[in-house]
């Protein structure tokens, strides 16, 4: 079997939800560094490189000078951070290298370069999007397209931006990121006059537009409720919101919770909602997990043209879309559903029968596995 690296720029050990599925679903022996977008720490051995503890500990430091060669590092060219790395990639024999986000694969580019190991860039949103991090990306971008050997976007729309930043069409792979298979296990009953979301309260899911649109749902059904999951940001802010929407008895803010109270509050609940936007800095999604969870059990999902959604989500077949920030369509849609259940669950049945169809744990993995497989093959 052969030895992948995969690279997160986590802190701990313990990465996003997503990275840690690649890590579990890959077919490979996997190895997994962490630690910044140069990595620093590789799960199982702990330190290998700087950071700022290591400089005031001696032991640190010997441990990781004590086989450096400095004529080879002073010849490689890399800054010690990827050298440090490129040594640790050949010293366990890897094969291929995949890198979660498009700036830890632009940042780890020349040592894998120089380590003579092919690189997977996996790209997830914001990295594909975000004016800024354009901007300081642009040409370390570029080196990484034409090093990579295949660059893995999560939306059709990803694929556009990343095309127009200079990536080849033929090195782009889809692969968005799926719902774990617990989801596809349950069903959704769709038995209260409810709605739910799930997710960060960030500006490009836009909680606060959410608000709005319940805001006119509730005026005509007084007895609808709107439960929020998750933590972020803008939570307080939209959580004042809601006070002052008068919407404090049909709202409830439920913070943090569990994988099976999410399941369980999306179970009895009518649709799952999310009103995700492109920020006014270019920030947005790549293609949210909670709307392919909601759709996984057979919740209509109502949301918007937004990134990869459509990809997801069928208009009308599925779920309900509106355009970004169009509060009053999204209100109809909602009012639709509390008015017309059978529709509700047509919706539903729908998204769970092209969910199985397309978006499944294993069609991803088989997808990736493959990517890592033919790169490997061209080492």
């Amino acid at each position: 079997m052969l030895n992948l690296a995969i690279v997160s720029p986590s802190t701990t050990n313990t990465p996003e939800t997503f990275v840690q599925s690649h890590i579990s679903g890959i077919r490979a022996n996997v190895f997994f560094y962490y630690g910044d977008l140069i990595p620093r720490y590789l799960e199982g051995e702990g330190l290998f490189s700087m950071n700022s503890q290591s400089l005031n500990n001696k032991k640190a430091w010997l441990r990781i000078f004590k086989n450096l060669n400095v004529f080879k590092y002073k010849a490689s060219g890399l800054g010690l951070k990827s050298y440090l790395f490129a040594q640790s990639l050949k010293a366990h024999h890897i094969d291929v290298v995949l890198a979660e986000y498009g700036t830890t694969s632009a940042e780890i580019t020349d040592a894998c370069k120089y380590a003579k190991i092919p690189l997977i860039a996996h790209f997830h949103g914001r990295d594909s999007s975000d004016y800024n991090v354009l901007k300081s990306y642009r040409e370390k971008y570029q080196r990484m397209f034409d090093y990579a050997f295949s660059v893995i976007a999560v939306s059709h729309e990803m694929e556009k931006r990343l095309m127009a930043l200079g990536c080849p069409k033929d090195k782009l792979v889809y692969a968005p990121c799926v719902p774990e298979d617990s989801f596809f296990k349950e069903e959704a009953l769709l038995t209260k006059p409810q709605f739910v979301f799930v997710g960060r309260f960030t500006e490009k899911k836009a909680p606060y537009a959410v608000l709005l649109a319940f805001k006119r749902v509730v005026d005509e059904y007084a007895n609808a409720k709107l439960l929020m999951i998750g933590d972020g940001d803008l939570f307080n802010s939209t959580k004042n919101m809601a006070k002052i929407l008068e919407l404090s008895n049909n709202v409830e803010f439920l913070g943090t919770q569990s994988p099976d109270r999410i399941i369980e509050t999306m179970k009895e609940s009518l649709a799952y909602v999310q009103h995700s936007i492109i920020t006014d800095e270019g920030d947005m999604e790549g293609t949210p997990v909670a709307v392919m969870e909601a759709s996984a059990m057979g919740l209509p999902v109502i949301s918007t043209f937004h990134a990869g959604i459509p990809d997801v989500v069928v208009d009308g077949e599925t779920g309900l879309l509106c355009k970004e920030l169009d509060v009053d369509k999204m209100a109809s849609d909602m009012l639709r559903l509390l008015k017309d259940k059978d529709f509700a669950v047509y919706l539903g049945r729908n998204g769970k029968l092209r969910m199985k169809k397309y978006f499944t744990k294993k069609w991803q993995m088989d997808i990736l596995t493959n990517v890592v497989k033919a790169a490997a093959k061209e080492e």
